[in-house]
């Protein structure tokens, strides 16, 4: 069975992702990173680290229980404005959690990013190029990028309209052309795909985890 760890609980993103890995009887249990203790998170499933995001590096052994780390950080996605410096939401601190996963023998890491590249005149955007840049050379057995420049309030559907959109945008980025603009994603929706797209893979066993060779 699968043990997954979700970081970045505090956006919508991440308390509806977690929600829907528990109801999944593939997981045995769920870790959350959470700067408060949140009695949204009270499952027997579920395992609350309660962490200091500017200490990260001090979690390191929680990593060594999981398979798969959810990365939700960002301050596009979070809810969190305690936070002062944007620079370590966007960048150092999701970097340090992908460093530690590796280290930890976490085979799958999914991570939340928007489209970016590394010459756009958006400081934010270029952090979050470097960031996927470094990530993808740590060298995972699976990385997965969903991307999405900014999250809407949770919706039943997407109009039409959106999803059209939304590949519009896909396409003409695949043809090198610059698209302006954000597009704005309902959570719940994002949660959908990514939870699909997730449990349709194999389980990815590697016996140089800790926790595998026992």
């Amino acid at each position: 069975m699968r043990r997954a760890m979700v970081v970045g609980v505090s956006g919508n993103i991440g308390k509806l992702l977690v929600q829907k890995l528990v109801n999944n009887k593939m997981y045995r249990f769920i870790i959350v990173f959470t700067r408060i203790n949140e009695r949204k998170f009270k499952h027997i499933h579920i395992k609350k680290v309660i962490v200091d995001f500017k200490q990260i590096n001090q979690y390191q052994a929680s990593f060594l229980e999981a398979d798969e780390v959810f990365c939700l950080l960002g301050s596009n996605y979070s809810s969190d404005k305690l936070l002062e410096d944007a620079a370590q939401l966007d960048y150092e601190i999701p970097l340090a959690v992908a460093q530690m996963s590796k280290a930890g023998g976490v085979n799958r890491f999914v991570l939340v990013n928007p489209h970016c590249e590394h010459n756009h005149s958006s400081p934010y955007l270029k952090r979050r190029w470097q960031l996927e840049k470094e990530i993808a050379a740590l060298g995972f057995e699976d990385f997965k990028v969903f991307r999405v420049n900014q999250i809407a309030i949770a919706k039943k559907w997407m109009s039409v309209r959106k999803k059209l959109k939304l590949v519009y945008i896909n396409l003409m980025r695949l043809t090198g052309r610059k698209i302006e603009g954000y597009l704005q994603v309902p959570a719940n929706i994002l949660v959908e795909d990514m939870a699909n797209w997730v449990i349709q893979q194999p389980e990815l066993l590697n016996s140089n985890h800790p926790i595998q060779k026992k």
